[in-house]
């Protein structure tokens, strides 16, 4: 049961991708200013990641008033939830 990370992010790239048991995941962390400003390129780029890593993939969101907006789009969890979650995803 182990977290592997695979690679360090690059530009328009997942901000962190990594492996567990076997499956690859990753992790789009959010501020909120592609939401406010560039909406279509978030879009984009959560079409990507379905295609790519169906439900094996979410957002970190560092504002939590903006949690709601993302949920939206795909799972999202304030920054409060990241061991939970990847304790889940490892178990």
């Amino acid at each position: 049961m182990s977290l592997v990370l695979n690679q360090l992010p690059h530009i328009n790239c997942h901000d962190v991708v990594f492996t567990v048991n076997g499956e690859e995941w990753a992790i789009e962390i959010e501020t909120g200013s592609q939401l406010k400003k560039n909406k279509k390129e978030l879009l984009q780029k959560v079409q990507a990641n379905n295609k790519k890593y169906a439900e094996k993939w979410f957002f970190i969101v560092t504002n939590k008033n903006l949690l709601a907006d993302y949920r939206k789009l795909g799972e999202a969890i304030d920054r409060n939830s990241v061991i939970e979650r990847l304790n889940e995803i490892r178990n």
